[in-house]
């Protein structure tokens, strides 16, 4: 393999790893969306606590650190939604306002950014149905959509 074939290869791999996505559908390939908000759906994983998610082409798993939370197999999943939203960030807007106190005459607008909710809804083990909600960055809710229908989920 010559050397500029070689390096080519490695920023192509670096950039994929890079945007989350590694390997081919037929593959061990993952989709990994690092530090979501975690809302609702996981038992002792409290509202807001950030968690990584990862896809993979048969199930959805749930991590906080090292730990699996939650490990959800496509043909268990029930529905699927992506929601558009905004997500407040208050503490932000108070520091800010500490901040530039003595300033006078400032304006403060309330930090919000754009997110899209995913809700997932599954039966699980038991036969019971269950749900999970979380929320990530505008682009990723879009990315996860393809990703779960390239696999055979309905999302709506």
């Amino acid at each position: 393999m010559s050397r500029s074939v070689f390096i080519g290869w490695l920023l192509t791999l670096s950039v994929a790893s890079a945007l989350g996505v590694v390997g081919e559908p037929g593959e061990s390939s993952v989709l990994r969306l690092p530090k979501v908000f975690h809302i609702t759906g996981i038992p002792k994983t409290a509202r807001n606590k950030r968690v990584d998610l990862t896809f993979t082409n048969s199930s959805l798993v749930v991590e906080r650190g090292k730990k699996t939370l939650a490990a959800v197999d496509y043909r268990s999943v029930r529905r699927v939604q992506v929601l558009s939203g905004k997500r407040h960030y208050p503490g932000a807007t108070y520091a800010a306002a500490v901040a530039t106190m003595g300033f006078g005459g400032q304006f403060l607008i309330l930090k919000k950014r754009k997110v899209d909710m995913l809700v997932f809804e599954y039966t699980n083990p038991r036969g019971g149905a269950v749900g999970m909600v979380f929320q990530v960055p505008r682009p990723d809710g879009g990315r996860c959509k393809e990703w779960l229908t390239r696999f055979g989920v309905a999302v709506e």
